[in-house]
């Protein structure tokens, strides 16, 4: 068994993999009781083999986790995942590897692995949303990032002087409010740019991974695949060390 740690912008996710078979775990949001969680959770576990950890936030977060998870399993191996150029049969369209996010580089990986004979576009709808293009040959062909949906409207609420923060939900269309104008504005930039790059890129494979994912899908009028735990799927790739998954 390997626990697998995906360390996003705005929650922990993280599952145990067992002979290629994963078991998510409760995602759990940054805060003073996150140790105390983790804790709670990770001591029902046996002690896995190996521990991966993908982090795309602070360095010192990934120092608390890497030392929580020693001291519950100090036997077991951590590998901190990290982008490469060209492995697993995948090679990405960036110069500087270390410069495209551990997340994407993932989501690619587990496409490659999962979708090995049909083109891919990958959409990660996070705190930023992210958007990767991926060919059967394994070749990365580049992305494009924006803010992600709660971002975007947490940005209007900071830079303007009477925009709150909107959280409530409205239906799409042109809006009679404010706050209606925000939730569709906000989201509808989203859904127009991945239609953009799929008008594109028609004869791709559309996947969506994220927590807005959903939320995102139900605006698209185009078939799709929502893979809610495709960093979690990469990471069970990269720490099995399953290089030729191109098959």
């Amino acid at each position: 068994m390997n626990v697998l740690i995906d360390m996003g912008n705005s929650r922990l996710k993280w599952a145990t993999e067992t002979n290629s078979v994963l078991e998510a775990g409760l995602p759990l949001t940054y805060g003073e009781y996150l140790q105390q969680q983790l804790t709670e959770l990770w001591m029902k576990l046996e002690a896995p083999i190996s521990i991966g950890i993908a982090c795309v936030n602070s360095d010192d977060r990934l120092q608390i986790i890497q030392r929580l998870a020693a001291s519950i399993w100090p036997d077991s191996k951590v590998k901190i995942i990290t982008p490469k150029a060209q492995s697993y049969g995948l090679t990405i369209a960036y110069n500087k590897p270390e410069k495209l996010g551990v997340d994407r580089w993932l989501a690619l990986l587990a496409a490659g692995h999962f979708f090995p004979r049909t083109d891919c576009c990958i959409v990660d709808c996070g705190t930023a949303v992210t958007i990767d293009l991926l060919n059967t040959e394994g070749l990365h062909l580049g992305g494009l990032i924006m803010p992600g949906f709660n971002l975007m409207k947490a940005s209007l609420a900071q830079e303007t002087t009477n925009l709150g923060l909107i959280d409530s939900h409205h239906a799409i269309g042109l809006a009679n409010s404010t706050e209606a104008g925000i939730y569709n504005g906000t989201l509808l930039a989203i859904v127009g740019l991945i239609g953009h790059v799929m008008s594109k890129n028609p004869s791709f494979q559309l996947i969506l991974t994220g927590g807005d994912a959903a939320l995102v899908a139900e605006q698209l009028e185009r078939s799709l695949t929502i893979q809610p735990n495709l960093v979690l799927q990469g990471l069970a790739v990269a720490i099995n060390d399953k290089q030729n998954f191109h098959c």
